[in-house]
């Protein structure tokens, strides 16, 4: 088995700097660390458009750097991106999100 690290076969996305004059009541949800930690049950929706890179699809891994550091899979609906967390994408290998999610899990418990 080769070992190699996860920036050798993944990219690193950053969200997007929403301001809070982009929110809107409809549109797709902001995912935001609040969201993903379930500290907040607020929704906030962006109506506009915005580059694909932004977009976050269910499986994908989002991990949040700012506050709170942790690793997440989504498990919801096509959303945007927010400032403060990565989306990583497996642009370098075809690898199975969901093994990564759960070994990076296991790695984060060692870590924090």
């Amino acid at each position: 088995m080769k070992k190699v690290k996860l920036g050798e076969v993944a990219t690193f996305i950053n969200g997007y700097a929403f301001k809070p004059q982009d929110w809107s009541s409809e549109g797709k949800e902001i995912i935001r660390i609040q969201n993903l930690t379930k500290t907040s049950t607020e929704i906030n929706y962006y109506s506009g458009t915005i580059d694909k890179k932004y977009i976050v699809e269910a499986g994908d891994i989002l991990i949040s750097w700012s506050g709170t550091l942790g690793v997440f899979q989504w498990r919801g609906r096509s959303a945007v991106l927010n400032q403060h967390i990565f989306k990583v994408v497996f642009d370098k290998i075809d690898i199975d999100k969901s093994y990564i999610y759960e070994i990076i899990q296991q790695v984060q418990q060692f870590l924090i």
